[in-house]
């Protein structure tokens, strides 16, 4: 199993964290197809 990654996306509305946020799950997805990606959003 790998090691536990963590990355936070933050900012201000409309800057595009959710964009970003989405892209580089399915392109750690595609790093380590075999490894689980979860993503969590916060609402404020």
């Amino acid at each position: 199993m790998a090691a536990l990654r963590q990355i936070a996306f933050y900012g201000k509305g409309g800057i595009g964290k959710s964009t970003t946020k989405i892209v580089s799950a399915a392109v750690a997805k595609g790093l380590a197809p075999m490894e689980p990606v979860i993503l969590f959003g916060a609402a404020a």
